[in-house]
């Protein structure tokens, strides 16, 4: 007798979001399916959190840009306003 295992996609919520286990079988164990889950939601979360400290640090980036263009500007008006101190002398 040859017994035919089958995969099988097992979709679940977990906090609102449907998730997909997929190589399920008669054999799977409630808990290999908890794990699975976990380590997935795990991923996620690592990924989300990776996203949204690029989305940080390119805000401090851009509002960096900002700042260091206020203070060229500074720097120019300082240069011309020596310049123009020396002529004067």
């Amino acid at each position: 007798m040859v017994l035919e295992l089958v995969a099988m996609e097992l979709k679940v919520w977990v906090d609102g979001i449907q998730r997909v286990v997929c190589g399920v079988s008669e054999q799977t164990t409630c808990q290999e399916v908890v794990i699975a889950l976990a380590q997935a939601i795990a991923t996620a979360s690592a990924a989300e959190r990776l996203r949204q400290d690029l989305a940080t640090q390119e805000r401090h980036s851009l509002e960096m840009q900002g700042t260091l263009a206020l203070v060229s500007q500074a720097l120019e008006a300082a240069e011309h306003a020596l310049q123009a101190q020396a002529q004067e002398l």
